[in-house]
């Protein structure tokens, strides 16, 4: 959201009424965040996203010739998925 930015926008043929665009580009970009991070949280993807750094950590390990290695990621923070 920080590097989103709105080039243009229209107010109508004769640019009347207030100017509620970047209320609305803030209320909308706003819900969008929380509906990812909703979806995000209810699908368990921060645990998989950690899963498949393991795993690809573990690959790119063997491939390298190491037999014996730990890999440990770090949980999902507590408060990552606490209601908004």
């Amino acid at each position: 959201m920080n590097r989103s930015r709105v080039y243009d926008y229209d107010r109508g043929f004769l640019g009347l009424g207030p100017d509620a665009a970047p209320d609305l580009q803030q209320l909308a970009q706003q819900e969008t965040l929380q509906k990812v991070v909703e979806a995000a949280c209810a699908q368990g993807i921060l645990q998989e996203a950690n899963d498949r750094a393991e795993l690809a950590v573990s690959q790119l390990l063997t491939t390298a010739g190491y037999a014996s290695f730990s890999v440990e990621t770090q949980p999902p923070a507590d408060n990552a998925c606490a209601e908004q």
